[in-house]
């Protein structure tokens, strides 16, 4: 592994909190064999998230230290990297620590750096902070519980609700569209009816404005095929 090295900046250690693994291979995104159930990256989490609480911390005896301080975790197979970003300094640097003595990434050609969390100089990221609709704790926990084969209600995945058909008349009339203005007498009739959920055989409102006669040729008679057909003749009435 290369020396790792901690990136500084002009800001205040505080927001020094985004952990970078990078140039790993492509096996460790994916199981190389039966013996393994997870991958590198997978693998590393889960003891990320087994891993207690540094000694300089406030709270000693807290459970599950990581799981309330890892905010971001991505593993980002197609740049070979993962990004750690945690909620303070504390946390980032002591999970930075234990990686270094990683094998996996001791021992080969893989770059591990500390630095700077730029995603808190965005205005889009800051406007979100603080806000229980992002749920940053809620995808660690969810991993750990799937792996440990316990449930959490309120860490289960999202259930898809199941999609309701559209009624054009009461649907449309709730929100305020006066179908009136836009159907005739008829149509309005045949939308009343569809929305009372009564199966009936529809009626086609379309009218018939031409119906040309059937007629079978029965002539055989051979015809030159160099003959072409007779065209409409058009009269255009021009002034002189």
């Amino acid at each position: 592994m290369t020396d790792p090295s901690v990136e500084q900046s002009d800001s205040s250690d505080s927001n020094i909190r985004t952990i970078i693994i990078s140039n790993l291979a492509p096996e460790a995104f994916a199981a190389s064999g039966n013996d393994e159930r997870l991958p590198l990256v997978d693998r590393l989490k889960l003891e990320a998230l087994r891993l207690g609480p540094p000694e300089d911390a406030e709270s000693r005896n807290e459970e599950d230290y990581y799981l309330h301080r890892i905010e971001h975790w991505s593993n980002l197979s197609s740049l070979h990297r993962v990004i750690i970003i945690l909620r303070d300094m504390v946390s980032a640097r002591h999970l930075y620590r234990f990686l270094q003595s990683v094998p996996e990434i001791r021992d080969n050609d893989v770059k591990l750096s500390l630095q700077e969390n730029l995603l808190s100089r965005s205005k889009s990221y800051d406007g979100r902070q603080g806000h229980n609709e992002l749920h940053i704790c809620k995808s660690p926990d969810n991993f750990k519980d799937n792996l440990c084969g316990e449930t959490n209600s309120k860490t289960s995945d999202y259930d898809e609700p199941e999609p309701h058909s559209f009624d054009v008349y009461s649907d449309l009339t709730r929100l305020g569209i006066d179908l009136k203005e836009i159907n005739s007498t008829d149509q309005m009739k045949e939308l009343k009816e569809d929305s009372s959920g009564v199966p009936r055989r529809t009626k086609s409102l379309t009218k018939t404005l031409f119906k040309p006669d059937l007629k079978i040729n029965t002539n055989h008679k051979k015809t030159d095929c160099r003959d072409a057909p007779s065209s409409p003749t058009i009269t255009l009435d021009s002034d002189n």
